[in-house]
């Protein structure tokens, strides 16, 4: 049995519509709307939702700083009232974050991620996944 499911949606406005990563047009749209397939799944399915959402803290840093508008979640995948949004200031969604506790608490014993990797390819999702499996 998979026992309780979970989906970890990270779709940042900056990978998407500006900023120095964008994904534009007809390929920010979707990738938007395959996540957010996913999140229609998960909810239907009575499964929790988790947001990550992007926050640069680093000197030096020029995207996903605080207040911009590029940090904020996608719009087409914004969270419901009663899902969770966890910030990260690092591309592995574990480290410095609630994460790992909010899915030890929900008894979480099976991981779906979701997101478009923005600078380099596997970087931000590759290290949360990599994270998660040899934590969890």
């Amino acid at each position: 049995t998979l026992g309780v499911q979970v989906a970890c949606i990270s779709i940042p406005g900056d990978g998407h519509s500006s900023g120095p990563s964008r994904l534009v047009g007809p390929q920010a749209v979707a990738a938007a709307r395959r996540a957010l397939a996913l999140m229609e799944a998960f909810r239907n399915a009575g499964l929790p939702v988790i947001h990550i959402a992007h926050e640069a803290r680093q000197n030096g840093a020029t995207w996903f700083l605080p207040g911009a508008r590029g940090r904020e979640i996608h719009p087409l995948v914004l969270p419901a009232a009663d899902e969770r949004v966890v910030t990260k200031n690092f591309p592995n969604s574990f480290r410095h974050t609630p994460l790992l506790e909010i899915l030890r608490d929900l008894d979480v014993n099976s991981l779906v991620g979701c997101g478009r990797p923005i600078a380099m390819p596997g970087l931000y999702c590759g290290s949360s996944a990599l994270w998660g499996l040899v934590r969890m």
